[in-house]
Protein backbone atom coordinates (compact mmCIF):
# COMPACT_ATOMS: atom_id res chain seq x y z
CA UNK A 1 0.00 0.00 0.00
CA UNK A 2 2.83 2.44 1.26
CA UNK A 3 4.76 0.96 -2.17
CA UNK A 4 1.38 2.47 -4.33
CA UNK A 5 1.10 5.63 -2.36
CA UNK A 6 4.77 6.30 -2.87
CA UNK A 7 4.29 5.66 -6.56
CA UNK A 8 1.31 7.55 -7.15
CA UNK A 9 3.16 10.63 -5.30
CA UNK A 10 6.48 10.40 -7.37
CA UNK A 11 4.17 10.31 -10.83
CA UNK A 12 2.64 13.02 -9.50
CA UNK A 13 5.41 15.07 -8.83
CA UNK A 14 7.00 14.14 -12.21
CA UNK A 15 3.65 15.32 -14.25
CA UNK A 16 3.96 18.77 -12.15
CA UNK A 17 7.29 19.22 -13.44
CA UNK A 18 6.64 18.64 -16.59
CA UNK A 19 3.89 20.64 -16.74
CA UNK A 20 5.01 23.76 -15.37
CA UNK A 21 8.04 23.02 -17.81
CA UNK A 22 5.92 23.00 -21.29
CA UNK A 23 4.16 26.02 -19.98
CA UNK A 24 7.43 27.76 -19.48
CA UNK A 25 8.56 26.79 -22.53
CA UNK A 26 5.20 27.65 -24.30
CA UNK A 27 5.54 31.11 -22.62
CA UNK A 28 8.93 31.64 -23.57
CA UNK A 29 8.44 30.68 -27.11
CA UNK A 30 5.15 31.91 -27.70
CA UNK A 31 6.59 35.69 -28.59
CA UNK A 32 9.24 34.21 -30.93
CA UNK A 33 6.86 32.12 -32.65
CA UNK A 34 4.74 35.87 -32.85
CA UNK A 35 7.86 37.54 -34.64
CA UNK A 36 9.09 34.66 -36.53
CA UNK A 37 5.38 35.15 -38.37
CA UNK A 38 5.40 38.42 -38.75
CA UNK A 39 8.83 38.07 -40.23
CA UNK A 40 7.65 35.89 -42.82
CA UNK A 41 4.98 37.77 -43.76
CA UNK A 42 6.97 41.09 -44.84
CA UNK A 43 9.42 39.01 -46.62
CA UNK A 44 6.49 37.52 -48.44
CA UNK A 45 4.75 40.81 -48.83
CA UNK A 46 8.38 42.35 -50.00
CA UNK A 47 8.77 39.28 -53.20
CA UNK A 48 6.11 41.25 -54.81
CA UNK A 49 6.79 44.79 -53.86
CA UNK A 50 10.19 46.68 -53.52
CA UNK A 51 10.02 47.96 -49.90
CA UNK A 52 11.04 47.65 -46.65
CA UNK A 53 8.52 48.36 -44.47
CA UNK A 54 4.33 47.27 -45.07
CA UNK A 55 1.65 48.97 -43.33
CA UNK A 56 -2.02 46.84 -43.49
CA UNK A 57 -4.83 49.43 -44.29
CA UNK A 58 -8.23 49.74 -42.61
CA UNK A 59 -12.02 49.63 -43.89
CA UNK A 60 -10.65 48.77 -47.12
CA UNK A 61 -12.90 46.36 -49.61
CA UNK A 62 -9.85 43.82 -49.88
CA UNK A 63 -7.35 43.44 -47.76
CA UNK A 64 -4.64 45.51 -48.47
CA UNK A 65 -0.84 47.32 -47.26
CA UNK A 66 0.63 50.68 -47.97
CA UNK A 67 4.67 49.24 -48.79
CA UNK A 68 7.17 51.65 -47.75
CA UNK A 69 10.99 52.21 -48.48
CA UNK A 70 12.82 54.93 -46.71
CA UNK A 71 9.41 56.48 -45.88
CA UNK A 72 8.38 56.84 -49.19
CA UNK A 73 5.00 55.01 -50.61
CA UNK A 74 6.33 52.42 -53.39
CA UNK A 75 2.72 51.11 -53.80
CA UNK A 76 0.27 48.31 -52.96
CA UNK A 77 -0.10 44.44 -51.69
CA UNK A 78 -3.72 42.96 -52.44
CA UNK A 79 -4.46 40.10 -51.05
CA UNK A 80 -7.47 38.13 -52.76
CA UNK A 81 -9.05 34.88 -52.98
CA UNK A 82 -10.81 33.62 -55.67
CA UNK A 83 -12.94 30.41 -57.13
CA UNK A 84 -11.29 27.94 -58.95
CA UNK A 85 -10.98 24.38 -59.38
CA UNK A 86 -10.61 23.00 -56.08
CA UNK A 87 -13.63 24.61 -53.76
CA UNK A 88 -11.22 26.56 -51.41
CA UNK A 89 -10.25 28.56 -54.07
CA UNK A 90 -6.56 30.27 -54.81
CA UNK A 91 -4.99 32.79 -52.20
CA UNK A 92 -3.12 35.86 -54.26
CA UNK A 93 -0.96 38.27 -53.07
CA UNK A 94 -0.41 41.21 -55.89
CA UNK A 95 2.18 43.62 -55.67
CA UNK A 96 1.87 46.93 -57.52
CA UNK A 97 3.72 50.24 -58.06
CA UNK A 98 2.00 53.72 -57.14
CA UNK A 99 0.40 53.53 -61.13
CA UNK A 100 -1.34 50.49 -60.69
CA UNK A 101 1.60 48.69 -62.43
CA UNK A 102 2.02 45.03 -61.29
CA UNK A 103 5.55 44.06 -59.54
CA UNK A 104 5.13 40.80 -58.29
CA UNK A 105 2.82 37.70 -57.87
CA UNK A 106 2.92 35.69 -55.15
CA UNK A 107 0.27 32.51 -54.21
CA UNK A 108 -0.50 32.29 -50.79
CA UNK A 109 -2.23 29.04 -50.74
CA UNK A 110 -4.09 26.49 -53.44
CA UNK A 111 -5.48 23.29 -53.44
CA UNK A 112 -5.56 22.92 -57.15
CA UNK A 113 -4.63 19.40 -58.91
CA UNK A 114 -0.84 18.56 -58.26
CA UNK A 115 1.19 17.92 -61.42
CA UNK A 116 -1.65 20.25 -63.63
CA UNK A 117 -3.52 23.23 -61.27
CA UNK A 118 -0.13 24.17 -58.88
CA UNK A 119 1.59 24.97 -61.96
CA UNK A 120 0.44 28.64 -61.56
CA UNK A 121 2.75 28.50 -58.75
CA UNK A 122 5.86 28.49 -61.61
CA UNK A 123 8.38 31.26 -62.70
CA UNK A 124 6.86 31.60 -65.69
CA UNK A 125 3.43 31.61 -65.43
CA UNK A 126 3.83 34.44 -62.33
CA UNK A 127 6.40 36.13 -64.18
CA UNK A 128 4.12 37.34 -67.50
CA UNK A 129 1.73 39.75 -65.79
CA UNK A 130 4.77 42.10 -64.07
CA UNK A 131 4.06 45.48 -66.10
CA UNK A 132 0.88 44.75 -66.84
CA UNK A 133 -2.04 47.64 -65.30
CA UNK A 134 -4.78 49.61 -65.77
CA UNK A 135 -4.99 49.92 -69.53
CA UNK A 136 -4.22 46.28 -70.13
CA UNK A 137 -6.84 43.14 -70.46
CA UNK A 138 -4.94 40.99 -68.15
CA UNK A 139 -6.73 37.93 -70.63
CA UNK A 140 -5.56 34.60 -71.40
CA UNK A 141 -4.50 34.76 -75.61
CA UNK A 142 -4.61 38.81 -75.36
CA UNK A 143 -1.55 39.36 -72.94
CA UNK A 144 -1.23 36.42 -71.00
CA UNK A 145 -0.71 32.81 -71.93
CA UNK A 146 -2.58 29.78 -70.12
CA UNK A 147 -1.46 26.40 -68.61
CA UNK A 148 -2.26 23.63 -71.00
CA UNK A 149 -4.72 21.16 -68.90
CA UNK A 150 -5.09 23.73 -66.27
CA UNK A 151 -7.13 26.42 -67.96
CA UNK A 152 -9.57 27.26 -64.99
CA UNK A 153 -6.47 27.56 -62.17
CA UNK A 154 -4.60 29.74 -64.73
CA UNK A 155 -8.25 31.79 -65.40
CA UNK A 156 -8.37 32.74 -62.01
CA UNK A 157 -4.92 33.95 -60.90
CA UNK A 158 -5.82 36.41 -63.98
CA UNK A 159 -8.93 37.26 -62.52
CA UNK A 160 -7.19 37.84 -58.88
CA UNK A 161 -4.41 39.93 -60.88
CA UNK A 162 -7.25 41.62 -62.69
CA UNK A 163 -9.54 42.85 -60.07
CA UNK A 164 -6.72 43.91 -58.05
CA UNK A 165 -5.26 46.26 -60.80
CA UNK A 166 -8.69 47.39 -60.81
CA UNK A 167 -9.29 47.96 -56.83
CA UNK A 168 -6.08 49.43 -56.57
CA UNK A 169 -6.81 51.75 -59.70
CA UNK A 170 -10.22 53.05 -58.14
CA UNK A 171 -8.53 53.14 -53.88
CA UNK A 172 -5.96 55.49 -55.50
CA UNK A 173 -7.77 57.45 -57.57
CA UNK A 174 -6.22 56.45 -60.86
CA UNK A 175 -9.95 55.12 -62.50
CA UNK A 176 -12.62 57.38 -62.32
CA UNK A 177 -15.33 55.83 -60.09
CA UNK A 178 -18.48 54.74 -62.23
CA UNK A 179 -21.56 57.22 -62.01
CA UNK A 180 -24.32 55.70 -60.85
CA UNK A 181 -27.26 54.55 -62.88
CA UNK A 182 -30.39 55.52 -61.23
CA UNK A 183 -32.70 52.79 -63.33
CA UNK A 184 -35.80 55.46 -63.21
CA UNK A 185 -33.91 58.24 -65.69
CA UNK A 186 -33.53 55.76 -68.54
CA UNK A 187 -35.28 55.58 -71.52
CA UNK A 188 -37.54 52.81 -72.55
CA UNK A 189 -35.18 50.44 -75.05
CA UNK A 190 -32.91 47.38 -75.17
CA UNK A 191 -29.11 48.09 -74.48
CA UNK A 192 -26.16 46.26 -75.27
CA UNK A 193 -22.85 45.93 -73.27
CA UNK A 194 -19.96 43.90 -73.07
CA UNK A 195 -17.24 43.40 -70.35
CA UNK A 196 -14.86 40.31 -69.41
CA UNK A 197 -15.93 37.67 -67.82
CA UNK A 198 -13.70 34.82 -66.01
CA UNK A 199 -12.28 33.23 -69.19
CA UNK A 200 -13.79 35.60 -71.66
CA UNK A 201 -16.03 38.72 -73.01
CA UNK A 202 -19.63 38.42 -71.66
CA UNK A 203 -22.29 40.46 -74.17
CA UNK A 204 -25.71 40.95 -72.84
CA UNK A 205 -28.95 42.99 -73.74
CA UNK A 206 -30.49 44.78 -70.83
CA UNK A 207 -34.24 45.63 -71.51
CA UNK A 208 -35.99 48.85 -69.59
CA UNK A 209 -39.72 49.74 -69.67
CA UNK A 210 -41.47 52.74 -67.47
CA UNK A 211 -38.21 52.98 -65.77
CA UNK A 212 -37.31 49.46 -64.56
CA UNK A 213 -35.32 46.52 -65.65
CA UNK A 214 -37.35 44.48 -66.92
CA UNK A 215 -35.09 41.72 -68.10
CA UNK A 216 -31.14 40.96 -68.51
CA UNK A 217 -30.01 38.22 -71.26
CA UNK A 218 -26.37 37.04 -71.89
CA UNK A 219 -26.28 37.01 -75.99
CA UNK A 220 -22.35 36.15 -75.92
CA UNK A 221 -20.36 34.37 -73.78
CA UNK A 222 -17.40 31.87 -73.16
CA UNK A 223 -17.38 31.00 -69.73
CA UNK A 224 -17.25 27.09 -68.15
CA UNK A 225 -21.02 25.88 -68.32
CA UNK A 226 -20.80 24.55 -64.40
CA UNK A 227 -19.61 27.53 -63.33
CA UNK A 228 -21.58 30.06 -65.22
CA UNK A 229 -24.72 28.41 -65.63
CA UNK A 230 -25.46 29.27 -62.21
CA UNK A 231 -24.49 33.08 -62.61
CA UNK A 232 -26.72 33.22 -65.71
CA UNK A 233 -29.76 31.76 -63.69
CA UNK A 234 -29.43 33.58 -60.73
CA UNK A 235 -28.41 37.53 -61.21
CA UNK A 236 -30.07 38.44 -63.99
CA UNK A 237 -33.45 37.34 -62.08
CA UNK A 238 -31.98 39.04 -59.12
CA UNK A 239 -31.42 42.45 -61.05
CA UNK A 240 -35.31 42.59 -61.98
CA UNK A 241 -36.39 41.38 -58.43
CA UNK A 242 -34.20 44.22 -56.58
CA UNK A 243 -34.32 46.81 -59.40
CA UNK A 244 -30.36 47.46 -59.25
CA UNK A 245 -27.38 46.11 -60.72
CA UNK A 246 -25.11 45.68 -58.15
CA UNK A 247 -26.51 42.12 -56.63
CA UNK A 248 -25.04 39.69 -54.60
CA UNK A 249 -22.82 37.45 -57.10
CA UNK A 250 -22.66 33.69 -56.66
CA UNK A 251 -20.22 31.96 -54.24
CA UNK A 252 -17.22 30.26 -56.71
CA UNK A 253 -17.95 32.19 -60.00
CA UNK A 254 -16.64 34.91 -59.05
CA UNK A 255 -15.43 36.01 -62.57
CA UNK A 256 -18.20 35.78 -63.76
CA UNK A 257 -20.84 37.48 -62.04
CA UNK A 258 -18.57 40.37 -62.01
CA UNK A 259 -18.27 39.92 -66.10
CA UNK A 260 -22.05 40.36 -66.06
CA UNK A 261 -22.78 42.64 -63.65
CA UNK A 262 -20.16 45.47 -65.16
CA UNK A 263 -21.71 44.24 -68.72
CA UNK A 264 -24.89 45.52 -67.61
CA UNK A 265 -23.44 48.30 -66.42
CA UNK A 266 -21.29 49.13 -70.03
CA UNK A 267 -24.95 48.79 -71.55
CA UNK A 268 -25.98 51.53 -69.69
CA UNK A 269 -22.55 53.55 -68.88
CA UNK A 270 -24.65 56.82 -71.12
CA UNK A 271 -26.89 57.22 -68.60
CA UNK A 272 -24.76 56.96 -65.33
CA UNK A 273 -24.26 60.13 -63.31
CA UNK A 274 -22.31 60.91 -59.99
CA UNK A 275 -25.70 61.18 -58.24
CA UNK A 276 -25.21 59.79 -54.72
CA UNK A 277 -28.38 57.27 -53.62
CA UNK A 278 -28.66 57.84 -49.72
CA UNK A 279 -30.34 54.31 -49.22
CA UNK A 280 -27.67 52.59 -51.06
CA UNK A 281 -25.02 53.83 -48.17
CA UNK A 282 -23.62 52.17 -45.25
CA UNK A 283 -24.87 53.10 -41.80
CA UNK A 284 -22.88 55.27 -39.37
CA UNK A 285 -21.85 59.37 -38.83
CA UNK A 286 -20.31 61.14 -41.88
CA UNK A 287 -18.33 64.32 -42.01
CA UNK A 288 -17.46 66.37 -45.23
CA UNK A 289 -16.39 69.45 -46.09
CA UNK A 290 -16.71 72.07 -49.16
CA UNK A 291 -16.42 76.17 -49.96
CA UNK A 292 -19.85 77.82 -48.79
CA UNK A 293 -20.11 81.95 -49.47
CA UNK A 294 -17.76 82.83 -46.68
CA UNK A 295 -15.17 79.81 -46.21
CA UNK A 296 -15.25 76.40 -45.00
CA UNK A 297 -18.49 74.28 -44.81
CA UNK A 298 -18.16 71.69 -42.19
CA UNK A 299 -21.36 69.17 -41.89
CA UNK A 300 -21.87 66.17 -40.08
CA UNK A 301 -24.60 63.73 -41.52
CA UNK A 302 -25.80 60.22 -39.74
CA UNK A 303 -27.14 57.39 -41.86
CA UNK A 304 -29.54 54.31 -40.81
CA UNK A 305 -30.66 51.79 -42.47
CA UNK A 306 -30.22 53.91 -45.62
CA UNK A 307 -32.25 56.90 -44.23
CA UNK A 308 -30.93 60.31 -43.82
CA UNK A 309 -31.90 61.10 -40.13
CA UNK A 310 -29.83 63.65 -39.24
CA UNK A 311 -27.56 66.44 -40.47
CA UNK A 312 -25.60 69.19 -38.87
CA UNK A 313 -23.41 72.25 -39.66
CA UNK A 314 -20.67 71.95 -37.05
CA UNK A 315 -18.49 74.54 -38.88
CA UNK A 316 -19.54 77.67 -41.26
CA UNK A 317 -18.50 81.45 -42.04
CA UNK A 318 -21.51 82.19 -43.74
CA UNK A 319 -23.97 85.35 -42.52
CA UNK A 320 -26.17 84.42 -39.86
CA UNK A 321 -29.08 85.95 -40.85
CA UNK A 322 -29.26 84.60 -44.79
CA UNK A 323 -26.65 81.13 -44.87
CA UNK A 324 -27.48 79.99 -41.49
CA UNK A 325 -31.18 80.50 -42.05
CA UNK A 326 -30.86 78.81 -45.47
CA UNK A 327 -28.79 75.56 -43.65
CA UNK A 328 -31.89 75.26 -41.69
CA UNK A 329 -34.34 75.09 -44.61
CA UNK A 330 -32.05 72.89 -46.28
CA UNK A 331 -31.69 70.41 -43.79
CA UNK A 332 -35.46 70.07 -43.59
CA UNK A 333 -35.20 69.57 -47.33
CA UNK A 334 -32.85 66.93 -47.76
CA UNK A 335 -34.47 64.78 -44.48
CA UNK A 336 -37.83 64.92 -46.47
CA UNK A 337 -36.58 64.05 -49.78
CA UNK A 338 -34.13 61.59 -48.71
CA UNK A 339 -31.92 62.93 -52.20
CA UNK A 340 -29.36 65.62 -52.44
CA UNK A 341 -31.71 66.10 -55.67
CA UNK A 342 -32.96 69.55 -53.77
CA UNK A 343 -33.64 73.07 -54.68
CA UNK A 344 -31.36 75.40 -53.23
CA UNK A 345 -32.61 78.21 -51.33
CA UNK A 346 -33.84 81.56 -53.17
CA UNK A 347 -30.66 84.50 -52.34
CA UNK A 348 -28.33 81.80 -50.67
CA UNK A 349 -27.67 79.68 -53.83
CA UNK A 350 -23.85 79.88 -52.84
CA UNK A 351 -24.62 78.64 -49.31
CA UNK A 352 -26.85 76.18 -50.04
CA UNK A 353 -24.87 74.43 -52.61
CA UNK A 354 -22.10 74.42 -50.39
CA UNK A 355 -24.12 72.30 -47.67
CA UNK A 356 -24.88 69.67 -50.62
CA UNK A 357 -20.73 69.86 -51.73
CA UNK A 358 -19.95 69.43 -48.21
CA UNK A 359 -22.39 66.39 -48.05
CA UNK A 360 -21.27 64.85 -51.09
CA UNK A 361 -17.96 65.31 -49.59
CA UNK A 362 -18.61 63.32 -46.47
CA UNK A 363 -20.78 60.44 -48.32
CA UNK A 364 -17.90 59.71 -50.22
CA UNK A 365 -15.46 58.67 -47.51
CA UNK A 366 -15.98 55.54 -44.72
CA UNK A 367 -19.06 56.74 -41.67
CA UNK A 368 -17.79 56.92 -38.47
CA UNK A 369 -19.61 54.26 -35.45
CA UNK A 370 -20.26 56.17 -33.01
CA UNK A 371 -21.82 53.68 -29.85
CA UNK A 372 -22.19 56.12 -27.28
CA UNK A 373 -25.16 57.61 -29.64
CA UNK A 374 -26.32 54.26 -30.48
CA UNK A 375 -29.91 53.43 -29.90
CA UNK A 376 -30.20 50.78 -27.20
CA UNK A 377 -31.67 47.08 -28.39
CA UNK A 378 -30.15 44.02 -30.27
CA UNK A 379 -28.30 44.74 -33.52
CA UNK A 380 -27.27 41.74 -36.20
CA UNK A 381 -24.83 41.96 -39.05
CA UNK A 382 -22.94 40.19 -41.95
CA UNK A 383 -19.51 40.32 -43.58
CA UNK A 384 -17.43 37.91 -45.55
CA UNK A 385 -14.89 36.58 -43.63
CA UNK A 386 -11.84 34.56 -44.41
CA UNK A 387 -14.02 31.13 -44.93
CA UNK A 388 -17.20 33.01 -45.94
CA UNK A 389 -20.31 34.45 -44.53
CA UNK A 390 -19.71 35.48 -40.86
CA UNK A 391 -23.12 36.12 -39.02
CA UNK A 392 -23.19 38.11 -35.02
CA UNK A 393 -25.57 39.90 -32.96
CA UNK A 394 -24.44 42.86 -30.14
CA UNK A 395 -26.15 44.41 -27.87
CA UNK A 396 -26.11 48.49 -26.56
CA UNK A 397 -27.15 49.53 -23.71
CA UNK A 398 -27.00 52.98 -21.55
CA UNK A 399 -24.80 54.15 -24.92
CA UNK A 400 -22.54 50.87 -24.29
CA UNK A 401 -21.54 47.98 -26.35
CA UNK A 402 -22.30 45.28 -23.79
CA UNK A 403 -22.15 42.28 -25.81
CA UNK A 404 -20.65 41.03 -29.10
CA UNK A 405 -21.58 36.88 -30.42
CA UNK A 406 -20.38 35.55 -33.37
CA UNK A 407 -23.79 33.44 -34.57
CA UNK A 408 -22.05 31.73 -37.26
CA UNK A 409 -19.17 31.37 -39.79
CA UNK A 410 -16.49 29.17 -41.62
CA UNK A 411 -13.12 29.82 -41.07
CA UNK A 412 -10.55 27.93 -39.71
CA UNK A 413 -11.79 27.62 -35.90
CA UNK A 414 -8.05 26.99 -34.31
CA UNK A 415 -7.38 30.40 -36.26
CA UNK A 416 -10.56 32.15 -35.92
CA UNK A 417 -12.07 31.11 -32.55
CA UNK A 418 -9.49 32.91 -30.64
CA UNK A 419 -9.29 35.84 -32.47
CA UNK A 420 -12.90 36.27 -31.96
CA UNK A 421 -12.57 36.28 -28.08
CA UNK A 422 -9.29 38.50 -28.47
CA UNK A 423 -11.51 41.10 -30.95
CA UNK A 424 -14.55 40.79 -28.64
CA UNK A 425 -12.63 41.40 -25.40
CA UNK A 426 -10.74 44.44 -26.94
CA UNK A 427 -13.86 45.71 -28.30
CA UNK A 428 -16.19 45.80 -25.09
CA UNK A 429 -12.95 47.35 -23.39
CA UNK A 430 -12.32 50.06 -26.36
CA UNK A 431 -16.38 50.75 -26.72
CA UNK A 432 -15.14 51.83 -30.37
CA UNK A 433 -14.53 50.09 -33.45
CA UNK A 434 -11.24 51.17 -33.69
CA UNK A 435 -8.68 48.52 -32.44
CA UNK A 436 -6.14 46.71 -33.76
CA UNK A 437 -6.58 43.22 -35.73
CA UNK A 438 -5.41 39.84 -34.56
CA UNK A 439 -1.80 39.18 -36.23
CA UNK A 440 -2.19 35.59 -37.48
CA UNK A 441 -5.93 35.69 -38.22
CA UNK A 442 -5.99 39.41 -39.81
CA UNK A 443 -8.59 38.65 -42.43
CA UNK A 444 -11.25 36.76 -39.80
CA UNK A 445 -10.46 39.78 -37.37
CA UNK A 446 -11.58 41.98 -40.31
CA UNK A 447 -14.74 40.10 -41.04
CA UNK A 448 -15.79 40.29 -37.39
CA UNK A 449 -15.01 43.96 -37.71
CA UNK A 450 -17.24 44.53 -40.81
CA UNK A 451 -20.02 42.59 -39.64
CA UNK A 452 -20.22 44.46 -36.56
CA UNK A 453 -20.47 47.63 -38.78
CA UNK A 454 -23.15 46.58 -40.47
CA UNK A 455 -24.70 45.67 -37.01
CA UNK A 456 -24.63 49.22 -35.63
CA UNK A 457 -25.25 50.75 -39.35
CA UNK A 458 -28.54 49.52 -39.19
CA UNK A 459 -31.56 49.94 -36.35
CA UNK A 460 -31.61 47.36 -33.67
CA UNK A 461 -34.39 44.68 -33.95
CA UNK A 462 -37.54 45.25 -32.79
CA UNK A 463 -38.92 43.63 -29.00
CA UNK A 464 -42.10 41.85 -29.91
CA UNK A 465 -42.89 41.44 -25.99
CA UNK A 466 -42.85 44.92 -25.75
CA UNK A 467 -46.29 45.00 -28.06
CA UNK A 468 -48.83 45.92 -26.67
CA UNK A 469 -52.18 44.15 -27.88
CA UNK A 470 -54.28 45.45 -30.71
CA UNK A 471 -54.46 46.24 -34.09
CA UNK A 472 -51.97 48.95 -36.17
CA UNK A 473 -51.56 49.93 -39.42
CA UNK A 474 -47.93 50.68 -41.40
CA UNK A 475 -47.14 51.71 -44.98
CA UNK A 476 -44.16 51.32 -47.11
CA UNK A 477 -42.90 51.90 -50.60
CA UNK A 478 -43.02 48.47 -52.55
CA UNK A 479 -42.84 47.90 -56.16
CA UNK A 480 -45.81 49.50 -57.88
CA UNK A 481 -46.42 52.48 -55.19
CA UNK A 482 -47.57 52.57 -51.39
CA UNK A 483 -48.46 49.55 -49.10
CA UNK A 484 -50.44 49.30 -46.51
CA UNK A 485 -51.26 46.58 -44.20
CA UNK A 486 -52.51 45.84 -40.50
CA UNK A 487 -51.34 43.67 -38.23
CA UNK A 488 -53.27 42.60 -35.18
CA UNK A 489 -51.39 42.04 -31.94
CA UNK A 490 -53.23 39.38 -29.13
CA UNK A 491 -52.11 38.30 -25.72
CA UNK A 492 -48.54 39.51 -26.92
CA UNK A 493 -48.63 37.07 -30.35
CA UNK A 494 -49.26 38.31 -33.60
CA UNK A 495 -52.38 36.66 -34.92
CA UNK A 496 -53.68 38.40 -38.18
CA UNK A 497 -51.47 40.40 -40.77
CA UNK A 498 -54.14 41.86 -44.19
CA UNK A 499 -52.71 44.11 -46.91
CA UNK A 500 -55.17 46.90 -47.29
CA UNK A 501 -53.98 48.33 -50.22
CA UNK A 502 -50.73 47.88 -52.83
CA UNK A 503 -50.24 48.67 -56.62
CA UNK A 504 -47.95 45.79 -57.10
CA UNK A 505 -47.89 42.51 -60.18
CA UNK A 506 -50.82 40.58 -58.09
CA UNK A 507 -49.87 37.42 -59.54
CA UNK A 508 -46.84 37.81 -58.05
CA UNK A 509 -47.10 40.22 -55.17
CA UNK A 510 -50.48 38.49 -53.36
CA UNK A 511 -49.01 35.19 -53.36
CA UNK A 512 -45.62 36.29 -51.80
CA UNK A 513 -48.11 38.49 -49.18
CA UNK A 514 -49.59 35.13 -48.61
CA UNK A 515 -46.26 33.02 -47.58
CA UNK A 516 -44.72 36.05 -45.78
CA UNK A 517 -48.45 36.37 -43.63
CA UNK A 518 -48.08 32.75 -42.40
CA UNK A 519 -44.48 32.46 -42.09
CA UNK A 520 -44.42 35.30 -39.59
CA UNK A 521 -47.72 34.00 -37.59
CA UNK A 522 -45.86 31.09 -37.57
CA UNK A 523 -42.33 32.03 -36.74
CA UNK A 524 -43.52 34.77 -34.54
CA UNK A 525 -40.37 37.00 -36.46
CA UNK A 526 -40.50 39.89 -38.59
CA UNK A 527 -37.13 39.56 -39.64
CA UNK A 528 -37.39 36.89 -42.17
CA UNK A 529 -36.62 36.18 -45.95
CA UNK A 530 -38.05 37.59 -48.90
CA UNK A 531 -39.92 35.30 -51.46
CA UNK A 532 -37.55 34.20 -53.98
CA UNK A 533 -39.62 36.27 -57.15
CA UNK A 534 -41.09 39.21 -55.52
CA UNK A 535 -38.18 40.43 -53.52
CA UNK A 536 -39.02 44.03 -53.67
CA UNK A 537 -42.99 43.76 -53.03
CA UNK A 538 -41.51 41.23 -50.10
CA UNK A 539 -39.32 43.98 -48.82
CA UNK A 540 -42.34 46.52 -48.83
CA UNK A 541 -44.81 44.31 -47.08
CA UNK A 542 -41.75 43.75 -44.66
CA UNK A 543 -41.35 47.43 -44.00
CA UNK A 544 -44.51 48.35 -43.54
CA UNK A 545 -45.12 45.47 -41.09
CA UNK A 546 -41.90 46.81 -39.25
CA UNK A 547 -43.40 50.36 -39.15
CA UNK A 548 -46.89 49.45 -37.62
CA UNK A 549 -45.21 47.46 -34.70
CA UNK A 550 -42.82 50.14 -34.29
CA UNK A 551 -45.22 52.85 -34.03
CA UNK A 552 -47.37 50.78 -31.41
CA UNK A 553 -43.96 50.86 -29.08
CA UNK A 554 -43.58 54.54 -29.62
CA UNK A 555 -47.25 55.42 -29.20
Amino acid sequence: MKAALRMIFVLGLIAAVAGGALAGVNAWTAPIIEENTATRLQETLASVLDADEFELQEDTEQTLWHGYRNGELMGYVVRLRVGSYSPAGIDTLVGLDTEGNVQGVFIFGHSETPGLGDKIEEKWFLEQFIGLGIGDDIARGVDVDGITGATVSANAVMTAVRNSVRFVGEYAGLIDEPGIINLADVPDGTYTGTARGFIDNIVVEVTIEDGKLVSVVVIEENETASYAGPVYDQLPQAMVDEQKIDVDIVSGSTGTSQGLINAVKDALAQFATGDIEIDQLAGGIYRGEALGYDGKIVVEAEIVDGQLVAVTVLEHNDTPGIGGVAFETMIERLLAAQTLDVDAVSGATHSSQGLLDALKDAFRGAPRIEISRMEDGTYFGEAESFGGLLKLKAVVADGQLVSVEVLDHSDTPSYANPAFEEMIEDLLAAQTLDVDLVSGATISSQGLLDALKAALGSAPRLDLSQVPDGTYTGRADSFGGELELEVTVADGVITDITVVSHSDTPDYANPAFEELAETVVDEQDIYVDAVSGATISSRGWLSALEEALRQAVTD
